[in-house]
């Protein structure tokens, strides 16, 4: 699957990997800490491809693990490209959202006084509560990616696998290097 943007021929410029960018682009980076995103991202350093900012969504809940991977990509990208990367937090943070809170929609409300289930909180995400991921990460790289798009002109490259396109969106600011150049999975490892 190709999301190729349509440029016209005067406005744009040929990358050293083979994409076509506008010259007015501004050029953004998720980063989820995972193989596939930071793959993705040194793959399109070492291919000469342009970033002006790396985007990573904190939870505060994560392994100290990732938080030393994150250290060492954040040293690369500053010796390799002058850049640091950009920690987003929701205002309010995980506990927050896990056990306080306040529920507003009436249907929800309801549904939790019927089950004797308290008014606030959103409970120990999961596989069939995925909470956490959509308010402390897809939300924030959502709304932080939409304002640059609007302000900047902005183009969004999101790390997923060849292997895994049907998860790609068809947006024309969005762009999934792994998947034009057929990284697998496996192959991000």
């Amino acid at each position: 699957m190709t999301n190729a943007i349509t440029i016209p021929q005067d406005s744009r410029s040929f990358t050293d990997c083979g994409f076509f960018c506008a010259q007015n682009q501004f050029h953004t980076v998720s980063l989820s800490g995972g193989k596939d995103s930071t793959a993705m991202l040194l793959l399109m350093i070492e291919r000469g491809m342009p970033i002006d900012l790396v985007l990573y969504a904190d939870t505060g809940m994560e392994f100290p693990e990732m938080y030393e991977h994150l250290q060492k990509l954040d040293d690369y990208i500053l010796q390799e490209r002058g850049l640091h990367i950009t920690t987003l937090r929701h205002p309010h943070g995980f506990e927050w959202l896990m056990f306080d809170e306040p529920k507003q929609k009436p249907s929800s409300i309801e549904n939790r006084l019927r089950l004797g289930v308290p008014t606030y909180g959103n409970g120990w995400p999961g596989i069939k509560v995925r909470w956490c991921t959509g308010q402390l990460k897809t939300h924030l790289i959502s709304k932080e990616t939409n304002r640059l798009k609007k302000e900047k002109n902005a183009l969004h490259y999101v790390g997923i696998a060849a292997d895994e396109s049907w998860r790609c969106k068809q947006d024309k600011s969005k762009r999934y290097p792994l998947v034009e150049w057929g990284i697998t999975e496996a192959e991000a490892l």
